[in-house]
């Protein structure tokens, strides 16, 4: 017993014997856990200036525009240049901007519009920030260890979903909202220093794409003509629209279902992120994407997502949102790896920018939906009409890839 634990263990965490991928994860937990605490400060802040949830879905929106509009440029961007170097830029400016709104936070002359401004000008970082932070895993671990590198960042990412609101309640309640946003400022210094710490030598070499006419097209054509990818992202951009606008469903929750403040907000994005801890460790043993997890991931958070709706107690609402986010998480998991597992080299940041579009872009439209629906209806109604779009996707799922037993089995390898 005691060998096939170590064994399990030795699979779940294969990746991390890689030195460059071990810095990268202690920068991005630093980094992501600042991010979360802003985004606590932020949806906060918001909710002061003006007690609005239909203004909580437009700052949402404003902040995904950019992914939505810029990210497939961007991604053409990501194939011709050093992923590393995006990466140095990109950190160092969303320090400055987090910065930039912290102080204007602490001196009080911060308006609603100012952040608005903010949130649109770090989703346009965003926008090539996030799709090459996914592309750039393939150079630190190689292609065999891409599946367990993805699922164990994706753990990071939402550990860091239950430590930083956590972190941001405490800061907020001891030193107010601008100190959160002071703390996201020197926490892009972690991933700036780690960046600078890796080993270029140790790097799996990705071959940058010259420049070339009509590169857009083709990494669109690419993504349609291919039935793995263009499914996963359908799928993904129906659930991440109508399913995954947490930033604005859980205050809106925590005030009108239970009466609570910042600290219940805090907690039950905790929960969240509790749960999307688990889902990662789980898909961190899966060495592959089956058809039948992406779409079982996606019935099973629809269940979850309309028990959050309909449970009477709180302890119901914690254990409903332990479940959304692991299998959320699950699914987010198996899905990205599905599609770089179907990318050929040349095609990832394209891919990926595409895969940015449709799992964080598409707040846009799904934020300001679900701000009005949770305004007008009730932020359980919002949950639900959450849950019936993951249930459609599994549908559409089912049909297009229902013959397909293994994603992964029928596409190219990522070195291709």
């Amino acid at each position: 017993m005691v060998e096939g634990l170590v064994e399990l263990e030795q699979r779940t965490f294969s990746s991390l014997h890689f030195r460059n991928y071990r810095l990268y994860l202690v920068g991005q937990g630093i980094s992501l856990c600042g991010s979360w605490m802003q985004i606590v400060a932020q949806s906060w802040l918001v909710l002061q200036l003006t007690g609005s949830g239909t203004a909580l879905g437009l700052l949402a929106g404003l902040q995904s525009l950019p992914m939505l509009v810029c990210s497939p440029w961007f991604g053409v961007l990501i194939d011709r240049l050093p992923k590393r170097r995006i990466l140095y830029v990109t950190q160092l400016l969303s320090g400055l901007l987090a910065l930039g709104l912290g102080l204007l936070v602490h001196s009080g002359t911060v308006t609603i519009w100012m952040v608005y401004v903010f949130a649109l000008a770090l989703g346009l970082i965003n926008a090539i920030d996030y799709p090459t932070r996914q592309a750039f895993m393939v150079e630190l671990v190689g292609p065999d260890y891409l599946a367990n590198a993805i699922s164990l960042y994706a753990g990071e990412s939402n550990l860091s979903r239950v430590i930083g609101p956590v972190l941001a309640g405490a800061a907020i309640t001891f030193f107010g909202l601008a100190s959160c946003f002071m703390l996201n400022a020197v926490s892009f210094l972690g991933l700036i220093i780690v960046l600078w710490m890796m080993r270029g030598k140790e790097l799996y070499k990705v071959p940058l794409v010259r420049v070339e006419p009509g590169q857009l097209m083709q990494g669109l054509r690419y993504a349609w003509v291919n039935p793995i990818i263009r499914t996963v992202l359908l799928m993904t951009l129906l659930i991440s629209t109508l399913a995954m606008e947490f930033q604005i469903l859980t205050p809106l929750f925590a005030r009108e279902v239970f009466g609570g403040g910042v600290a219940l907000f805090s907690v039950l994005t905790s929960w969240l992120g509790i749960g999307a801890v688990l889902g990662s460790l789980f898909a961190a043993e899966v060495s592959r994407s089956t058809r039948q997890g992406i779409l079982l991931t996606s019935v099973f958070m629809a269940a979850s997502m309309v028990l959050a709706a309909i449970t009477p107690t709180l302890l119901g609402a914690k254990m409903a949102m332990l479940a959304i986010g692991f299998f959320g998480t699950v699914y987010v998991s198996l899905a990205n790896v599905a599609l770089q597992l179907a990318s050929k080299a040349k095609m990832r940041g394209r891919i990926m920018a595409l895969w940015a579009v449709a799992f964080a872009g598409t707040t846009v439209v799904g934020g300001p939906i679900i701000g009005w629906v949770a305004e007008h209806a009730g932020a359980k109604a919002a949950l639900e009409l959450g849950g019936a779009a993951a249930l459609v996707a599994a549908v559409y799922g089912y049909l297009s890839l229902g013959h397909r037993r293994t994603v992964a089995a029928v596409t190219d390898r990522l070195g291709s």
